[in-house]
Order: structure tokens, then C-alpha cells, then sequence
């Protein structure tokens, strides 16, 4: 019998993950360079950001975060996502958006993204904002954190 805790992270990835008729998503394909063992599954949280194209020198705005299970890699997920997602970006002009999404693993559910567990790949994955949230859709990539990875909260 699965623990309440399981069976509550199971609830909510496939909230998450389900993408119903018509219903906008973002298909996230995990990849990475090297070969990723993970002994249990790990928690992994995307992260949806929104800024103000035509604003200089701004912070994004966290428009939606999602936390869910990475049994293996490679791995795909569907994000779902609402326009209205949008107006949440602040400070904001009449100019064009940008969206981008960033990601993390906690591979030994400690709590903590530090050493050993999972990030971006940024050498192998060049940064990315999109006019739209369809557009993030692709390739991300993922490594795992060498010794000097500062750790910080999951």
C-alpha cells in the first residue's frame, strides 16, 4: 500500500501531467549528455517566468510552478498552462512578453538542491525566452551537480 505522501505526488503529477482536449501544454523532453542513474525517483520542479519583453532591466515574475516525479531520464511532460498566466507579469507595459522555463531535481529528496542532485544544463542548453508559453516546447537539458554546486532550497 502506497504512503499518503505517494499517493499524494502521484495525484498531483498526473494533474499536472494530463492534458486535456484542447488544453494548452508545454512538452518538456528531459535529456541529458551523460547517463543519469537515480536509485528512486526523484522530485523535480519546473519553474514558468513571464517578464515584460520591452521593459529593461526587470526581474521575470514566477507564473506557475510545478512539482513532480522523475522516475528516469529521458523523460517527457506535458505542462499545462493558461493564458491568463500573463497577467500575472508585473511590472507591465503594452509591449511584447516573454516567457522562459527553468528546472531542478532533489535526488535524494532531502529538501535541498545542492551536490549530487539535478539542474539545467546550461553548456549543453543556451538560455531561452519565448513570445509565447507553446513556443517553450522542446529539448531541456539536465546534469547532475558537481561538488562545487552551492546548494540552496528545493
Amino acid at each position: 500500500m502506497k504512503s499518503a505522501p505517494s499517493v499524494w505526488l502521484c495525484g498531483l503529477a498526473a494533474l499536472i501531467l494530463f492534458q486535456g482536449c484542447g488544453d494548452p501544454g508545454i512538452k518538456v523532453h528531459l535529456m541529458s549528455s551523460k547517463q543519469i542513474s537515480l536509485a528512486e525517483p526523484a522530485r523535480l520542479r519546473f519553474h514558468l517566468w513571464g517578464y515584460d519583453a520591452g521593459i529593461a532591466d526587470q526581474s521575470a515574475s514566477l507564473l506557475q510552478e510545478y512539482t513532480t516525479v522523475l522516475p528516469s531520464v529521458p523523460q517527457t511532460y506535458s505542462l499545462l498552462y493558461q493564458e491568463a498566466f500573463a497577467e500575472k507579469i508585473d511590472p507591465r507595459s503594452s509591449g511584447p512578453l516573454a516567457f522562459y522555463l527553468t528546472l531542478q531535481g532533489d535526488v535524494n529528496n532531502d529538501g535541498v538542491v545542492g551536490p549530487g542532485d539535478l539542474a539545467q544544463d546550461y553548456a549543453a542548453m543556451e538560455p531561452k525566452s519565448q513570445p509565447t508559453m507553446d513556443a517553450l516546447s522542446g529539448d531541456f537539458w539536465i546534469k547532475v551537480c558537481d561538488p562545487s554546486y552551492p546548494a540552496r532550497p528545493f
